[in-house]
């Protein structure tokens, strides 16, 4: 049964007042925007990203912002790898432990690499690492976020309607299109896996039978810091991809946080198995 969605004010579509989420990759770039856009948003946001988190650095100026905005302490961060299913099933346990028990609603799966020599003459052991990560990465985050959000005997602890739980990968165009003047064998080939990860998990009986929806995201080229390493090793490609879109422009990691919230909450109940392409009109052309 679901909730009747016209009785709410649009606003209240991306409310995230009580929802859990999880968001891996936080400590930066589209990660660290989404997880802060969740929490501006009303939800308890837990970032796990295998860098250390220190005081004074991204995570924590954003997450002292929120808090003096929403006057609540609701970003935390978990240090880990998101490879190690090990891992990642202790930090989601550790989490609900902390969360009393709560169901997960929300997880991104945001943690990705980029090899700068990812070509032909790549080494097989590169292109095992850019598929550990872009896709067994994505792999072990969703497993443990289905085994966290589906009903506990058949009882959900929470009162709200069906479709609440929302699964969101970060893929790329890179996973539709081959990338103009670059040779990203790996990484094109691992996003290509990521988009097809998402539609497969979102028409299986286990995820729809929990009302659990799945999606990806394609951003575009976006100015990540792993983008930005990329073109200072060739600054002669930076006017060269942004020409390639009719903006004429890269898109910044801030862009993300709309579609991302958009599918996390109310608003997108109806959406599973869908691929939102946030380009720059790249791949219209």
């Amino acid at each position: 049964m679901t909730s009747d969605l016209s009785s709410l004010s649009a606003l209240k579509l991306f409310d995230l007042h009580d929802y859990l989420a999880i968001v891996t990759g936080a400590h930066g770039g589209i990660g660290l925007q989404i997880a802060t856009a969740y929490a501006e948003a009303g939800a308890m946001v837990y970032g796990i990203d295998k860098v250390e988190q220190k005081n004074g650095d991204r995570w924590d100026e954003a997450k002292k912002r929120v808090a003096k905005q929403n006057n609540d302490d609701c970003m935390k961060y978990l240090q880990g790898d998101v490879t190690d299913m090990g891992t990642m099933e202790k930090l989601v346990k550790e989490i609900r432990e902390k969360e009393k028990g709560r169901l997960l609603d929300i997880c991104v799966a945001c943690a990705g690499t980029l090899h700068p020599d990812d070509s032909i003459h790549s080494s097989s052991e590169d292109f095992e690492k850019i598929m550990k990560t872009n896709v067994s990465g994505m792999f072990c985050t969703a497993k443990v976020a289905y085994d966290a959000m589906k009903r506990e005997n058949g009882k959900d602890k929470l009162k709200d309607p069906k479709w609440r739980k929302s699964i969101i990968f970060i893929a790329s165009m890179s996973g539709s299109v081959a990338n103009k003047g670059m040779n990203w064998i790996a990484y094109n080939a691992s996003k290509a896996a990521v988009v097809q990860m998402a539609r497969s998990m979102a028409c299986s009986k286990e995820f729809s039978e929990e009302g659990i929806r799945v999606n990806s995201i394609s951003p575009g080229y976006i100015r990540t810091e792993m983008v930005e390493k990329f073109l200072q090793s060739m600054p002669e490609m930076r006017e060269e991809i942004s020409n390639q879109n009719p903006m004429k422009r890269i898109g910044e990691p801030d862009e993300l946080r709309g579609v991302a919230l958009w599918l996390a909450g109310k608003g997108s109940t109806f959406c599973t198995g869908s691929d939102i392409r946030v380009d720059g009109g790249h791949c219209a052309w």
